[in-house]
């Protein structure tokens, strides 16, 4: 069987996890600081230099301008058609039972979710996994007190408990998951959402990928799909998912195993996620942050087969802020990792260009790209023809598009889903309110840096689609 991971031969965990000794949340890798002195001079001398060709050379600016953003445009689109070209299943079907069993403990952070109680605990239990190896940990704050509540009136089975982090700041979620991994007993961890409903089988899937995986292999994502929904932000929410997780990701975890994490259903290997001191406090996209950090210290992560479902916001509002923190939590990760950029080496240093570089780059300047392609497209129906550079540039937008709309294509298409025409016209709309989300993360990194923007979660009613029904007592794994 083929592994996930490309093989580092004379890799040794051990070694790995000696070599970490120094904190690594430290001023090294923790957002807490923000930029550091160096970064904070070269940025300084980028604008100098640029206003001063403003001033003296506006004209080389602008084309300059031009030549990046156009060249950006053109390097997505030839990493997309990669990810087309040689993505692929990124892992081979499972067949040999699980012969050993380890403890499982499953991490629920949870703040203002009072509503949602009932549907994660159900969706817990319908977990397919041996109770006396598994344990379920709802981590509340010390402030909420109505999801406590809730909890109370739930009758939670032995495997189930609550834990209340500390009231301490920053209160964020991955501070409680750190919290709660120190007082958790098990050898694996993953951590789910409020609104999850993972596979039964997930953990079994990942138990058993682990026993196969080499020790570097520190962590296993599991693909996050959006419930089917028939609004603007439904569909494109989906289609997105189904491009990064479908498509995206299993091309890098063939290539390397060096990705930013999703946010949720992220299962690790206890020791080199305690030894690296757990998650990032400070970072509102600390799952970004830890798939780069595995990666600057030597370990790589890999992919699962059994999704996790997911609700996507109901409206922009809900939408807008939640896009918002992930850029800004984008910004944060990618200030720290580089920092020391090739502390993992070129590849890793590679992969966080083209993954959350291109992320921050592409949202900030869509809105700037479609108001170009709009007064080109104004002129040329007043019969101004494109000089032959704008024509080549032109070509490249369209390559681009056509890029990533053949990656929706390909998502959907994996997942079982239909492309409709929808999803093409409105792709470019989508991306565009992206620019608006851009601008509020960078207002919020600068005066608000390590705030949570509490994401909406309404229940919604169990899908019966791969996750299977009913409550799960006392099962033991296969």
């Amino acid at each position: 069987m083929r592994s996930a991971i490309t093989s580092r031969a004379g890799l040794n965990f051990k070694q790995l996890r000696r070599a970490a000794k120094v904190d690594p949340l430290s001023e090294t890798y923790c957002a807490k600081g923000g930029l550091t002195e160096p970064q904070k001079k070269l940025i300084i001398l980028l604008s100098l230099v640029l206003g001063t060709g403003v001033i003296e050379c506006p004209q080389l600016i602008i084309s300059g301008g031009y030549a990046l953003i156009f060249g950006g445009i053109g390097l997505v689109a030839i990493l997309r058609l990669a990810a087309l070209r040689h993505s692929g299943p990124a892992i081979d079907p499972l067949t040999a039972p699980l012969t050993e069993t380890p403890v499982y403990s499953v991490i629920c952070p949870l703040y203002d979710e009072a509503a949602m109680v009932p549907q994660l605990v159900a969706a817990m239990d319908r977990l397919d996994y041996p109770h006396d190896r598994l344990e379920i940990i709802f981590v509340l704050e010390m402030n909420d007190l109505t999801t406590a509540e809730a909890f109370r009136r739930c009758n939670l089975p032995p495997h189930m408990r609550v834990l209340t982090a500390p009231d301490k700041q920053p209160r964020t979620k991955p501070r409680a998951c750190t919290y709660a991994l120190s007082r958790s007993r098990g050898d694996l961890v993953v951590v789910y959402d409020a609104e999850d409903e993972p596979d039964p089988q997930q953990l079994v899937e990942a138990a058993k990928r682990f026993a196969e995986a080499p020790d570097y292999v520190a962590c296993l994502q599991a693909p996050l799909r959006i419930r089917p929904r028939e609004d603007f932000i439904g569909r494109m929410f989906a289609a997105e998912f189904a491009a990064l997780f479908d498509v995206m990701l299993p091309m890098l975890a063939r290539r390397g195993g060096v990705f930013p994490l999703g946010g949720t259903s992220n299962h690790f290997r206890r020791e080199p996620l305690a030894a690296l001191g757990g998650w990032d406090a400070y970072n509102v996209t600390e799952d970004a942050d830890l798939g780069f950090r595995f990666a600057a210290h030597g370990l790589r992560c890999g992919l699962l087969t059994r999704p996790t479902w997911e609700t996507a916001p109901r409206r922009l509002k809900d939408w807008l802020p939640q896009r918002a923190r992930w850029l800004k939590g984008y910004m944060q990760s990618f200030g720290v990792h580089t920092r020391r950029p090739l502390a993992g080496g070129w590849g890793p240093f590679a992969t966080l260009m083209a993954t959350l570089g291109v992320a921050i780059g592409s949202a900030a300047l869509y809105g700037c790209f479609a108001i170009g392609l709009g007064v080109l497209l104004i002129k040329m129906a007043a019969g101004v023809l494109p000089s032959r550079t704008i024509s080549c540039e032109l070509g490249i937008g369209v390559a681009g598009y056509a890029a990533a709309i053949s990656n929706l294509w390909l998502g959907l298409k994996r997942i079982g889903e239909r492309f409709t025409w929808r999803h093409a016209v409105e792709a470019p709309v989508y991306w565009v309110l992206q620019s608006f989300a851009a601008l509020y993360a960078m207002h919020q990194i600068i005066h608000r840096p390590h705030h949570w923007d509490k994401t909406a979660h309404e229940p919604e009613a169990p899908l019966q689609r791969g996750v299977g029904a009913g409550p799960a007592r006392n099962r033991r794994a296969a």
